[in-house]
């Protein structure tokens, strides 16, 4: 089995950029219609897309609410994307020929190095919900203080998952204590 970092690098990519077009559609009525109308015609799909260019809904609804998660954002953008940055990144020279950055799945600490991807991919996921929740409450919508209370229940489950992962490793000798 292999496993790319990059796997859920995209993955939570894509919830920032669900995030973020929710946030948009939320607070301006046009982007509502043009969001939900895109699909009837070339026309509509026009004008979808000169609305919801992802990087620029993320940059005008995140940034102002949560700079850290439109930097993650960014970054993630250059990991995924396939040009030279993100080649770079992942391209390792070996015997004077290139790889591409993975973790092997075949040994106990290839198995760990996949399994740290978990917690990353939990605490921006977190992260991103935060953001959610409070952007929600601050536009007053109506459902917002329902979404928080079972936004606070997950939260507590995954924080628990990462205290216990967290643990796991330390007892392997594999962590920093938190």
């Amino acid at each position: 089995m292999r496993g790319h970092p990059t796997d859920s690098t995209n993955h939570t990519r894509k919830a920032i950029e669900a995030a973020a077009f929710c946030l948009e559609i939320l607070a301006d009525e046009e982007s509502a219609k043009r969001w939900t109308e895109a699909g009837r015609s070339k026309g509509a799909m026009k004008d979808y897309e000169s609305r919801f260019s992802a990087w620029q809904v993320v940059k005008n609804r995140l940034k102002p609410i949560e700079r850290s998660l439109s930097d993650t954002y960014e970054y993630y953008c250059l990991t995924v994307h396939p040009g030279l940055a993100a080649v770079s990144r992942q391209a390792v020279v070996s015997a004077g020929a290139f790889e591409f950055d993975h973790l092997e799945v075949s040994d106990q600490d290839s198995h760990d190095a996949l399994k740290a991807q978990y917690p990353l991919a939990l605490t921006n996921h977190l992260k991103i919900a935060a953001m959610l929740a409070k952007a929600l409450e601050d536009m007053k919508f109506p459902l917002a203080a329902n979404y928080h209370s079972k936004f606070d229940a997950v939260q507590s489950k995954l924080h628990k998952a990462n205290a216990e992962f967290a643990g796991e490793m330390l007892a392997k000798g594999k962590g920093k204590q938190p």
